[in-house]
């Protein structure tokens, strides 16, 4: 019922539009354009075509504050990683994105034993360390980082305390991290 009143619509707005010299309508009694495609189809495509366009520049709005960017300084801790991996970090480290290198630095490392808890058999909670993990806390510094009014981006990811899906990427180390703080000068 909403189709033949869609089309009913569309025919009444175009009235009865012919191309010159032929005499077939542009629009016929069903609602396709010269009897081949239907007005609904065309709408449909349209519409798929600006959904993609929106998702595909959604981001493309964010304008950075101040000319050349600002200073980022942010702590983080990657919880729960191989000794190897912390042992593999050293300051001065390079953080990469998208493959190519960024222009925040590692400033700072520090590694523990990991904290983890565990029941014991009354059901209350323990915290002890692991001695086979480690806790590695790191002091991160972005020079010229893209700062918004609604965000910070560095190393190509948006960055906040709390978040706890900061990925700290060198060449040679990929740990996931928790953004303990940011600061930005």
């Amino acid at each position: 019922m909403r189709l033949r009143c869609l089309v009913s619509f569309a025919i009444l707005l175009c009235g009865q539009l012919t191309k010159k010299g032929v005499g077939q309508m542009i629009i016929d009694n069903k609602g396709r354009l010269f009897g081949k495609v239907s007005i609904i189809d065309i709408i449909v495509v349209v519409a798929v075509i600006v959904v993609a366009f929106a998702y595909l520049y959604k981001d493309q709005g964010t304008q950075v504050i101040s000319g050349g960017g600002k200073t980022v300084t942010m702590q983080i801790v990657c919880n729960y990683a191989f000794p190897g991996a912390a042992d593999s970090l050293e300051v001065g480290d390079q953080l990469v994105a998208s493959s190519g290198l960024t222009n925040a630095f590692i400033t700072e490392i520090t590694a523990e034993q990991a904290w983890e808890t565990a029941s014991d058999a009354q059901g209350q909670m323990q915290v002890s360390r692991n001695p086979f993990r480690q806790d590695v806390y790191l002091t991160i510094v972005s020079e010229n980082a893209q700062v918004t009014p609604a965000e910070i981006v560095v190393a190509g990811q948006k960055v906040r305390a709390g978040k706890e899906d900061f990925y700290m990427k060198t060449q040679t180390v990929e740990l996931k991290a928790t953004v303990l703080s940011v600061k930005v000068d």
